[in-house]
């Protein structure tokens, strides 16, 4: 049987690979660690230190029990941490960064059942874009985030929990509709987006994710040079502008409720690849989730699960 106290005992023995030095930073006597060293190796009946007069150093099983003693101390650690913050954590505060994706309404119906059911927490969210949400994340100013994936913060867990087809979003008086192809099973059309060098475009700025996404589709269609008549910083104005203008833009697949006026355009599957928008939670992985995240997120994923049971 291994108990804690061995394992802090033999870890210190180790470090220090000197009875005396190790005695000193375990507050016991040099004789008093020697017979417990010599008790914890009749236990397990191996030895795990060769002995000359001023050096320790570990035998082949006593570097196996070093390495598994260091897990486990670290282990302990973690979870002594973890429970002591819980345990302090008497105002519950939950900050929440998120870029604008289909994702938002999953996120907006989540905040208002946690505000309900958990009206005790502080909730903040702020919308923001996807390199900006990541950085929050990294620099500990938020607990949890959702982004288009993938991140690109390496300190980052993530999670995906939503996918949607990305869309050229055409003027219904635009001729070039009826050179759309139909597709089977799909409820959209597929169109060569080469047809469309001269046409103009709303585009998103290039520091977002959507527009380094679509700016590849337009590459590989030949298109390097596209006609911007205008360019967003945000989704909903590039649809707007797009809409009133009648100029054509990239939208992913969610947004097409969004636009006002039915009927004002087409919509086209379009690339040599289909591209779609990967949409998820992301947090620090080297920070364990709180206890008002942990609580949105089963909301989170409750809400997913209903709305995956509905017929669409």
């Amino acid at each position: 049987m291994i108990d804690c106290k061995d394992i802090d005992y033999v870890l210190t023995i180790a470090k220090h690979r000197n009875i005396s030095a190790a005695a000193r930073e375990l507050f016991i006597t040099q004789p008093a660690l020697t017979k417990y060293l010599k008790s914890v190796e009749a236990r397990i009946g191996i030895l795990l230190f060769d002995r000359t007069k001023h050096r320790m150093t570990p035998t082949l099983a006593g570097e196996r029990y070093i390495a598994y003693a260091a897990e486990i101390s670290g282990v302990r650690n973690r979870m002594g941490r973890e429970l002591s913050r819980i345990k302090s954590e008497k105002n519950e505060t939950l900050k929440i960064a998120f870029s604008s994706t289909g994702f938002r309404t999953v996120l907006f119906e989540a905040i208002g059942r946690l505000r309900a059911e958990e009206p005790s927490i502080q909730l903040d969210a702020i919308e923001l874009r996807t390199p900006e949400v990541e950085r929050m994340l990294v620099d500990y100013q938020a607990d949890l985030g959702f982004i288009s994936l993938p991140a690109r913060a390496p300190e980052l867990h993530t999670e995906l929990y939503f996918e949607e087809n990305v869309l050229l979003c055409v003027p219904s008086g635009n001729p070039l509709v009826a050179l759309g192809k139909t597709i089977p099973d799909s409820r959209y059309q597929w169109i060569d987006l080469s047809l469309f060098r001269s046409e103009p475009f709303v585009r998103r700025s290039p520091d977002t994710r959507f527009r380094t996404l679509t700016d590849r589709m337009m590459a590989e269609a030949g298109n390097t040079e596209p006609n911007i008549v205008f360019i967003s910083r945000n989704q909903f104005t590039s649809i707007e502008f797009a809409e009133q203008a009648q100029v054509c833009c990239f939208l992913p697949e969610s947004y097409i409720q969004t636009i006002r006026r039915p009927g004002a355009f087409h919509y086209f599957l379009t690339g040599t690849s289909l591209a779609k928008m990967t949409v998820g939670m992301a947090h620090l992985a080297s920070v364990p989730l709180t206890i008002p995240a942990r609580r949105f997120l089963r909301i989170v994923n409750g809400i997913i699960d209903r709305r995956r049971e509905q017929p669409a």
